[in-house]
């Protein structure tokens, strides 16, 4: 067995209560009415092996744009213990 990647979605939060949200999958990712694109970030060149019981550690960062036109910067960094 082996890990390639991790499946991403996004969940839009439009309101600072937290009332508003565009879920763009259910809640066991199962898909739905979106137009919101399933992103698959592939971690490593080749899969990693993991066995049953593995644990996955993912550390995400976001640098946000300075402007509505500069596009945000994302890096996942993952260990597999």
């Amino acid at each position: 067995h082996g890990l390639s990647g991790v499946a991403l979605w996004p969940r839009l939060v439009l309101d600072p209560k937290g009332d508003i949200v565009v879920e763009s999958r259910g809640p066991r990712g199962e898909g739905q009415k979106s137009h919101w694109q399933t992103v698959l970030a592939l971690l490593a060149p080749r899969p990693v092996p993991v066995a049953a019981g593995s644990v996955l550690q993912l550390e995400a960062t976001v640098k946000l744009g300075a402007a509505v036109d500069v596009p945000p910067v994302y890096e996942l960094q993952a260990r597999v213990a």
